[in-house]
């Protein structure tokens, strides 16, 4: 039945059965520390709790009585009040404790006896109180007889307490003996989990082992059997599961495999055959490259002079262009030269006739002067010796007018002149301004006609540059097959070489079944197609 079942199923049910144990071994744990935790919570939160309690109200009791008991002996009233006080106190701190106590949870047993200790206290505290009374008041006779019903009290209540103590050490005790029988079931169904855990593991150790281990040896051993070239072993399937399905994968494996080497064997000396023809092939394709890169070597050389004088002329056509365009250059130079003289003449023209202007009006300011000074050398003579230093000066004036009319004449006389000089230049200016624009037109056609013939040189020099490089391409291109050829023969010869060394590494190979004719002549009928092949690429 288990060999039907898959390796898969079998690891999950041994994780799971495994995880199970876990689980009930885990559980088993947390319900002993569970109940354990609980025995102590309770016995911590109730019998230790109320144990304490208990202790601490009787030891203030205890010394509430001790401190009153020894007042008496005081060797001072101050000490006596003190002790009566300190008594005081101590009961009330016992007070406090056995509250406490009460404030806990009871059940009846424990109502029971704290309602014993209850009225054991209080009468206590009524003999307490009578003996402080007493001790106030001074009376020793009922001091004495006070404190011996407080002795006989205090032990009714030690009784008491002691009782209700022994209860909660019993009940301590019961939850430790729980407890105790609790870790011992547990302990006991630990151990029997931990050696079925360990029972099952082996049983599926052992299992997983005949399921996986084993057919895995036989298939390791297969596999070096294989590595050994030994393909006559039968590989035999037992199971279902995945280790049976690896071995059918295995058997089919060995079975193709034994298919491949068979063909293999087949093929080799027909790949060997058609080897030795394509290196044959390759051989007179190597050397008919050889003369096709030789003429292309020749026509680059020629393609080369070509370039070089074409580049030449292409360089003069540049430097008679650079020429053209400098004439062009210095003919608009010249050019901007004569319209700049022109535009001078004409503002020595206009300032000319501003000249002329000033001049007129200078003539005029003289002659108005010469008037003025023979007005002035009129009225001078008139008035006789004294008007005679005015006239000296009024005839002065005169002279200097006449003299500044004289000079106003001449510099007229001389700007007209120079006026119709310049009048004169600026036609000449004029007419080398017109020559210097048809000039610098003839330049520019020119230095068009330059840069046409300059733009042409270069794309026939880029197209022969073109041409050169497509020539030295092909040249290289011839050069590469020539080498790609010569490659391809010693590919063709290492391919000989390693068909040889195929069927040496295939023979290592046992089959079952050998197949030496039908090799034979499927060789043969590959190197037929082969040399088929071969023929129709060199008629090509």
């Amino acid at each position: 039945m288990l060999k039907n079942w898959t390796i898969r199923w079998r690891l999950r049910l041994a994780v799971a059965g495994l995880a199970g144990l876990v689980l009930v071994i885990g559980g088993l744990a947390l319900l002993g520390l569970r109940d354990t935790v609980g025995s102590l919570r309770e016995v911590y939160n109730k019998e230790l709790a109320s144990t304490r309690l208990l202790g601490e109200a009787e030891i203030h009791i205890g010394r509430a009585r001790a401190v009153v008991l020894r007042a008496p002996q005081a060797p001072s009233a101050e000490i006596k009040a003190a002790d009566v006080k300190k008594g005081t106190e101590y009961w009330g701190e016992s007070e406090k404790a056995w509250q406490a106590y009460l404030a806990l949870p009871a059940d009846a047993d424990e109502q029971r006896l704290a309602a014993e200790v209850t009225r054991a206290r209080q009468a206590l505290k009524d003999a307490f109180s009578q003996v402080q009374n007493s001790i106030a008041a001074g009376q020793t006779d009922v001091y004495y007889e006070q404190a011996a019903v407080l002795g006989k009290r205090y032990t009714a209540y030690v009784n008491a307490n002691d009782a209700l103590k022994r209860l909660y050490d019993s009940r301590a005790k019961e939850s430790f003996d729980s407890a105790t029988g609790t870790y011992d079931r547990l302990f006991a169904m630990t151990l029997g989990a931990i050696a079925f855990a360990i029972i099952a593991a082996f049983l599926t150790a052992r299992s997983l082992n005949r399921a996986i281990t084993r057919p895995l040896g036989d298939i390791l051993d297969h596999f070096q059997e294989i590595a050994d070239g030994n393909l006559q072993r039968a590989v035999h399937v037992t199971s279902n599961d995945e280790m049976g399905r690896l071995l059918a994968a295995l058997a089919n494996m060995k079975t193709q495999l034994g298919e491949t080497v068979a063909k293999v064997r087949k093929s080799g000396e027909a790949i060997a055959a058609s080897a030795r023809e394509i290196a044959a092939g390759n051989l007179d394709l190597s050397a008919r490259t050889e003369q096709q890169a030789a003429s292309l070597e020749e026509t680059a050389a020629s393609m080369e002079q070509l370039t070089s004088t074409v580049r030449q002329n292409m360089e003069h056509a540049r430097q008679a262009n650079q020429l053209a365009r400098q004439a062009s250059d210095q003919t608009g130079a010249g050019d901007i030269a004569m319209v700049e003289v022109t535009d001078t003449m004409r503002a020595i023209d206009a300032g000319s006739a501003k000249i002329r202007e000033i001049i007129s009006l200078i003539d005029g300011i003289a002659f108005q002067t010469n008037i003025l000074a023979l007005n002035a050398a009129v009225e001078a003579a008139r008035a006789g010796e004294q008007g005679r230093g005015f006239a000296v000066v009024a005839g002065e004036v005169r002279t200097l007018a006449q003299r500044s009319a004289s000079a106003a004449r001449d510099i007229k006389t001389l700007i007209e002149t120079s006026a119709e000089r310049s009048a004169a230049g600026s036609r000449i200016v004029g007419e080398a301004g017109t020559a210097m624009h048809s000039i610098a037109d003839s330049v520019r056609r020119v230095t068009d006609i330059m840069a046409e013939i300059s733009a042409a040189s270069e794309e026939q020099t880029a197209g022969i540059d073109q041409v050169a490089r497509a020539v030295t391409q092909m040249d290289e291109v011839t050069q590469q097959n020539a080498a790609l050829v010569e490659q391809a023969s010693a590919a063709a010869q290492s391919l000989a070489e390693q068909a040889e060394s195929l069927k040496e590494a295939v023979a290592v190979f046992r089959l079952a079944n050998q197949a030496d004719d039908t090799g034979s002549a499927f060789g043969a009928a590959s190197a037929t197609t082969a040399r088929a092949r071969l023929h129709a690429v060199a008629s090509s």
